[in-house]
């Protein structure tokens, strides 16, 4: 069962003059079986300026959607019924070639353990948000996931936004061999 609202073949864009993001043209896709949770979401967005927001409880329709939509973000929660989110999350990143493969996905749960965190992180998800949401921990979530988005890796395993969020540099000495591969020539100790 989909609640659908209309979106536009071609989205408008998505950051003002300014840079910031223009709530009022993001397009947004939420997945959860919890039909009041849905609606929370839709008042929230609305809260936002968002009026394109489309609600569904079935991953299936929310691929054809996606397929058939353009969104420029996905709120799915990591359980729906039967269905697990991160399933849902690995099939979109999956989709070689569709113009949603790289879409900004944020999972909810009221499972943020470390196991299922770095679950929903290696399925693909952009970012992760803990239930029972607020109005000001989505915001956060949208801002890091649109305005600074995390190049997209395509490897042999994973497929998603990079999963390092800081770069960390090292100022010690280098004590791990050449870079180029070569072993560590011993120091003169006269």
């Amino acid at each position: 069962m989909s609640d659908r609202e209309p979106t536009d073949s071609v989205r408008r864009p998505l950051r003002k003059s300014n840079g910031e993001i223009d709530y009022s043209a993001l397009t947004v896709l939420v997945l959860d079986d919890n039909a009041f949770f849905g609606r929370l979401l839709q008042q929230i967005f609305r809260g936002f300026g968002t009026e394109s927001v489309s609600v569904t409880n079935n991953p299936e329709d929310a691929l054809l959607l996606l397929a058939t939509d353009r969104y420029h973000l996905v709120i799915a929660d990591q359980m729906i019924g039967t269905h697990v989110g991160s399933d849902f999350i690995s099939r979109i990143r999956a989709a070689e070639g569709q113009p949603y493969q790289q879409i900004a996905v944020i999972m909810v749960s009221a499972h943020t353990d470390a196991d299922n965190v770095r679950r929903m992180r290696d399925c693909g998800a952009t970012e992760i948000l803990a239930k029972p949401i607020s109005p000001g921990g989505l915001l956060d979530r949208i801002e890091l996931a649109l305005k600074a988005p995390r190049a997209f890796v395509k490897g042999n395993v994973y497929r998603g936004p990079d999963r390092r969020r800081r770069i960390v540099t090292y100022d010690g000495e280098e004590r791990r061999g050449d870079p180029a591969g070569q072993p560590d020539t011993p120091k003169d100790s006269s």
